[in-house]
Parts: structure tokens; C-alpha cells; sequence
């Protein structure tokens, strides 16, 4: 969660007006793309029948979980 807080933190936009990391993408970075960058993507990085995983729970009924807007954002933030 670190990882997608720091990229959520320091996104800029480029000079030529493209935007920098998109939301979906900072997850990627942060999951499967790890897994992938340590060659273990076979066993961790996503959820899928077979692999390894850690849960979090986050609750939506509390202030700082509203209002939700984009899922992304939330995990990126909360």
C-alpha cells in the first residue's frame, strides 16, 4: 500500500499535457508487476486460484472512505 501511495503522491502530469501514472496502473505497479520484477508472478502478484495472498480489509463506513468515487483512488488514499 505504500507503493501506490507514494505513486498517487508524486504523479505529474508531462509537459505535453499526457497524464503521468493513471490510478489502474499504480496498482499494477504495486502488484503483479512487483511479483513480476522479483520473477514470481507465477505464485504471487494477482488473485487467481493457486496463489499466494494477503488480504486487507478497508471500510467503507468510515469518514475518510466517503464519498467514493473511483475504487482506484480509495485504495490509493485511504
Amino acid at each position: 500500500m505504500e507503493e501506490i501511495d507514494l505513486a498517487a503522491k508524486t504523479r505529474q502530469d508531462h509537459e505535453d499535457g499526457s497524464p503521468g501514472i493513471e490510478r489502474k496502473s499504480r496498482r499494477e505497479m504495486a502488484t503483479i508487476d512487483g511479483a513480476r520484477a522479483l520473477h514470481m508472478d507465477k505464485e504471487i502478484g494477482s488473485l487467481e486460484a493457486g496463489k499466494k495472498a494477503d488480504f486487507i480489509l478497508i471500510r467503507l463506513d468510515r469518514p475518510n472512505a466517503v464519498p467514493m468515487y473511483d475504487v482506484y483512488a480509495q485504495l490509493a488514499y485511504a
